[in-house]
């Protein structure tokens, strides 16, 4: 009899062995959920992406500025390629680094920048037609720039005889007279309308 219980004593011994925790070489691998995790990342790394994403807006902001002082000199290559670089820079921006506010002002006018940046692009060396789309650009660009400002201060600009008489807008860095939307660079109708700071 003896004998048989023998036998089953190294069986017991194995299945009971599978249970032991090595508590020496014991680590943690407690799962957690993408909910948790999204709230621990610390304060500085989340303050780390949302400057990230304000030095992504802002050389955005310095292309447009780009893209003017090409126009102002005729240069529909650089202007072509400027926005090409915005509509490259729009796509990087992760708005959930963002407030509320700024995201959804973001996600409104940085889309018909964007749009209007690829068409600049696909005008070519047709810079009559990138100065209506820049025109329309400059639209959402001040809205940009009133949220999110710049590093410093702006004029937003108006030109009276643009588009047969309608009038355009644009913003400048400058407080001078240089217009982006005239071939003769006309500086009797520019004037400063608003000065953002």
């Amino acid at each position: 009899m003896k004998v048989k219980y023998l036998f089953f004593l190294p069986v017991i011994y194995f299945i009971g062995g599978c249970n032991v925790v090595d508590t020496k070489n014991k680590t943690n691998t407690e799962v957690v959920p993408i909910a948790e995790y999204n709230e621990s990342i610390s304060k500085t790394a989340k303050s780390e992406l949302i400057l990230e994403t304000e030095n992504k807006i802002e050389k955005i902001l310095a292309s447009y500025l780009s893209i003017k002082d090409a126009l102002v000199f005729q240069d529909p290559k650089k202007v072509r390629l400027e926005a090409e670089t915005i509509a490259a820079l729009i796509k990087t921006v992760e708005t959930k680094w963002l407030d509320e506010k700024k995201a959804a002002v973001f996600s409104t006018y940085g889309n018909t920048i964007s749009h209007y940046a690829m068409l600049m692009t696909n005008a070519k060396s047709e810079i009559k037609i990138q100065r209506q789309y820049f025109e329309q650009m400059s639209i959402s660009i001040v809205n940009l720039v009133k949220t999110f400002g710049y590093n410093r201060e702006l004029y937003k600009k108006v030109c009276s005889t643009f588009n047969d008489g309608e009038g355009g807008y644009w913003v400048s860095e400058f407080s001078g007279t240089e217009n982006p939307l005239h071939d003769s660079n006309k500086h009797a109708c520019v004037k400063t309308i608003e000065i953002i700071k």
